[in-house]
C-alpha cells in the first residue's frame, strides 16, 4: 500500500499504513478501521490537536481537524463524520457547547470529550466516552477504537432491524 500524505494545519505528514510508533500500536486495525470512517478532531491546543490526529490517521481513519468550537461546528455541517472528539475548554465555543448544538440538531454521532477540567457533564449530551487529560495516545486509540466498534454495531443492529420491519411488511402484503 503507497504511503498517504496529509496536510494539517499547513504540515504535511507522511504516514506509512503498516508502520506505527509502537509494536502493538496498529494491532486489528483491518478489524476495527474501515477506510470510510472519517473523525473530527475539535481541539484549540495546535500541538495536541496534530498528536492526536496523527494517532488517529496511523489508524486508517480519516481525520479532519479544527482549532475551536465555531470551525468544528462549520464542519460538522457540512460533512459526515463518524466520530467527534473535542475538547472543552476552548475560545469561542466550549467542546460542551458545541455538543449541545450537535444535539439540538438532531446529531446522533458519537462524542469522546478530552478536558483537563469538566466537573459535570449533563447525562442529556450523551457524551459517549471522556478522556481526561493529560492521556497517553494508547489510552486514546483504545478509546477510539472501542466508541467506533460499538457504534458500527448499533448501526448494525438499527440497520437489521430497519431491513427486517421492511421484510416483514412486504411479506405481510402478498
Amino acid at each position: 500500500m503507497p504511503p498517504q500524505t496529509r496536510l494539517m494545519e499547513g504540515v504535511i505528514m507522511q504516514t506509512q499504513p503498516n508502520l506505527s510508533p509502537a509494536p502493538d500500536f496498529n494491532a486489528g486495525v483491518q478489524f476495527f478501521a474501515r477506510s470510510n470512517q472519517r473523525i473530527l478532531v475539535v481541539e484549540d491546543d495546535e500541538i495536541i490537536r496534530a498528536i492526536v490526529a496523527h494517532a488517529i490517521a496511523q489508524l486508517g481513519y480519516e481525520v479532519d481537524t479544527a482549532e475551536n468550537g465555531e470551525i468544528g461546528w462549520e464542519k460538522l455541517n457540512a460533512h459526515n463524520y463518524d466520530l467527534l472528539i473535542t475538547d472543552n475548554n476552548m475560545p469561542r465555543l466550549t467542546g460542551l457547547e458545541l455538543v449541545q448544538l450537535l444535539r439540538s440538531a438532531s446529531m446522533l454521532l458519537p462524542v469522546i470529550l478530552a478536558s483537563g477540567g469538566t466537573s459535570h457533564i449533563d447525562p442529556a449530551l450523551q457524551i459517549t466516552a471522556t478522556l481526561p487529560k493529560p492521556f497517553y495516545t494508547e489510552q486514546l486509540v483504545k478509546i477510539v477504537r472501542e466508541v467506533l466498534r460499538q457504534h458500527a454495531g448499533e448501526t448494525d443492529y438499527c440497520q437489521f432491524f430497519t431491513a427486517t420491519l421492511a421484510n416483514l411488511r412486504c411479506a405481510n402484503r402478498v
